[in-house]
């Protein structure tokens, strides 16, 4: 039998419509008889509707200068990309096969792999080449919708590590400080949910962008820490330390911090050494 914990943790999952049927069936009857979890609910409902009204986008909220240390940041990505890419013709990639089978007893697959070369140059030659200003049209247009593809694609993710630095350092604070102590600041709880909830707007914004197969994991990290947020911008003072105590148990059960230590591992996102000028992301922990 699940317990008050487990359905109050399903909340927010119940609101997005995220549980199996058997799951929101038994939240569903859990808050019929569960007063503190029905008020729960309806905190969590109309945080994430004022949330969606918001009129101005997280974006605007941010200085000239961040934008133009972000858009200094994605060109390294891009530029980091770039010299990583393969850029060896058909031919060229014919040979370095040679050379890697290259032994005593290879002198027939020689014979096949020059057979190859010339095949394909005699077909290179055969076939009709396209007019050269249609040629060059059509490449152009190709370049410069796979670069666009990849500026976007890379300015998602930078703005995604961004935000997981913020997530982080917000978390980081929260599980290192005592619950009682946390609860008891008041002014600290109540900076807290401010940030938990700029960073909820964040979070439904880079989540909607995340679109690349290869950001899945990302964007399943950035979901998870969502959940996180949403429960941090509803603790109430009255009922903080039980609060506090789920959004603990819920950091360490996900492995939240791990997943976000690795992501920046893997996509080698970690913040480079800030310049005196640089903008630092403020942290009230």
């Amino acid at each position: 039998m699940k317990t008050h914990r487990t359905h109050k943790e399903n909340l927010y999952g119940y609101l997005r419509d995220e549980l199996s049927v058997e799951d929101r069936l038994a939240v569903e009857r859990h808050i019929e008889s569960c007063a503190a979890c029905t008020d729960e609910l309806q905190s969590m409902r109309e945080t994430v509707d004022l949330l969606s009204r918001k009129a101005r986008r997280p974006s605007e909220l941010r200085s000239e200068l961040y934008w133009q240390q972000f858009a200094e940041k994605v060109g390294r990505r891009i530029q980091v990309q770039a010299t990583r890419e393969d850029s060896q013709s058909f031919v060229g990639r014919l040979l370095e096969l040679f050379a890697e089978h290259r032994k005593p007893f290879s002198f027939g697959f020689a014979s096949a792999l020059s057979l190859l070369v010339l095949a394909f140059a005699a077909w290179s030659l055969w076939i009709k080449n396209p007019a050269p200003d249609q040629m060059a049209s059509d490449a152009e247009v190709r370049r410069s919708s796979e670069r666009e593809a990849t500026i976007q694609k890379t300015a998602m993710e930078v703005r995604a590590a961004d935000y997981l630095e913020q997530s982080k350092v917000l978390l980081i604070g929260i599980m290192n400080t005592d619950t009682k102590s946390l609860v008891e600041s008041t002014s600290l709880l109540r900076r807290q949910r401010e940030i938990s909830r700029t960073l909820v707007r964040e979070s439904h914004e880079i989540s909607s962008r995340l679109t690349d197969p290869s950001q899945r994991r990302l964007k399943e990290l950035v979901s998870d820490l969502g959940i996180i947020l949403v429960e941090i911008a509803n603790l109430e003072t009255e009922h903080g330390s039980q609060g506090v105590e789920i959004v603990k148990g819920g950091v360490e059960r996900n492995g939240i911090l791990f997943k976000i230590n690795l992501e920046e591992m893997q996509r080698g996102t970690q913040p480079p050494p800030r310049k005196e000028n640089e903008e630092h992301p403020k942290s009230t922990i």
